[in-house]
């Protein structure tokens, strides 16, 4: 269970291997590294559906907003196998909060230093075969605080005294829905999950350069629409599809010029990214113990456009063949899988796993 009023940033700091950097305070952007890995070796899920694509690869935690999740689920070391290349570090997979069997709401409310107030309310609850979980989370900043300016150094000797200066241009706003519908038919279910999010926050620029004016908008959609349904000629069969579309579309400007000679920036940038897959499951019970057996088929298409960089675009497709054996009511667990995945512009890559 998650804690109420933690933020998602504070939670992954209590998991042994994984390292958080922040790009600022509260509501600013941050990473993630697993056992000494990269950001961008790291990929990070809601639901199964991948939050970054292959022409970005790295995740902006902060838009997650942690009252909305059920659970976050890291898996440390290298998990390519089930997860793609460039899972080298590890996994990381955000849960939505599912419908209970009663209806809950829920409001939280909060507020700190430097003019922040945050909070969130959700909804969730059953009405005969539908299910709904609704949530919004909210984040306001102002962020301006006085510090103290650097002195000068001149062959190892400060000169001069320090100044008291403001750090202006650090207010942050932040918006974040996830909702989630889901319709049973008989044995089969159909579900639909909504991820919007908004970001509005300046960028203050370093000690010796301050920008008072430069700031960056960053609006992220995530539509996915998933069924679940048994294949009653397989034992224990089950088929899982997916498909999902996701897209962000981020602006920065900065209308002061840093230079006599340079202009103001405003760079304005669009990706889309489109993922389909399908899985199959089934399972026998033999030598004493259970076994299931998936097949899992991949594909995703992505697509990046800017007013600054030529557009690009990449397509994958990937095919994971898993078995996974248990014995001792699943203290002995064994589960050998082989993935075929090829991405535009690279040969096919083979890769085993083996987890136990």
């Amino acid at each position: 269970r998650l804690l109420e009023g933690a933020r998602l940033d504070d939670l992954l700091t209590e998991v042994p291997g994984v390292q958080v950097r922040r790009f600022g305070g509260a509501g600013e952007r941050f990473e993630i590294s697993i056992r000494g890995s990269r950001p961008e070796q790291v990929p990070v899920f809601l639901d199964g559906v991948r939050l970054d694509t292959s022409l970005t690869g790295r995740t902006d935690l902060s838009t997650v907003c942690l009252d909305a999740l059920e659970e976050v689920q890291v898996t440390r070391g290298a998990g390519a196998a089930r997860s793609g290349t460039g899972a080298i570090g590890g996994v990381v997979n955000l849960v939505s909060r599912r419908a209970p069997a009663k209806p809950e709401t829920r409001l939280r409310i909060g507020g700190g230093n430097f003019g922040t107030v945050e909070g969130s309310v959700r909804h969730a609850r059953r009405q005969g075969p539908w299910s709904f979980s609704l949530a919004y989370c909210g984040f306001h900043t102002d962020g301006d605080f006085d510090y103290q300016s650097s002195r000068v150094i001149t062959d190892g000797v400060p000169v001069g005294t320090a100044s008291i200066e403001t750090r202006e241009n650090n207010e942050s706003d932040r918006h974040t829905f996830l909702g989630r519908v889901g319709r049973r038919f008989g044995r089969s279910e159909l579900r639909v999950t909504q991820l919007t999010s908004y970001l509005d926050r300046g960028t203050p620029g370093l000690e010796t350069d301050l920008r008072s004016e430069a700031g960056e908008e960053n609006l992220s959609l995530l539509t996915s629409v998933g069924l679940e349904h048994p294949l009653e000629k397989l034992p224990d069969g089950r088929l899982d599809l997916l498909l999902a579309h996701r897209f962000e579309g981020n602006d920065f400007e900065d209308p002061e010029p840093r230079t006599s000679a340079s202009e103001p920036i405003d760079t304005e940038t669009r990706v889309h990214n489109w993922t389909g897959r399908s899985r199959i499951d089934t399972g026998f019970s033999a030598l004493s113990g259970d076994h299931d057996i998936s097949w899992v088929t991949e594909g995703r298409f992505d697509q990046r456009g800017s007013n600054e960089a030529r557009s690009e675009s990449r397509a994958a497709v990937a095919l994971r063949i898993e078995s996974t054996s248990s014995w001792w009511q699943k203290r002995l667990q064994i589960s050998p899988s082989l993935r075929f995945e090829r991405i535009g512009g690279f040969d096919v890559e083979r890769i085993p796993g083996l987890f136990v």
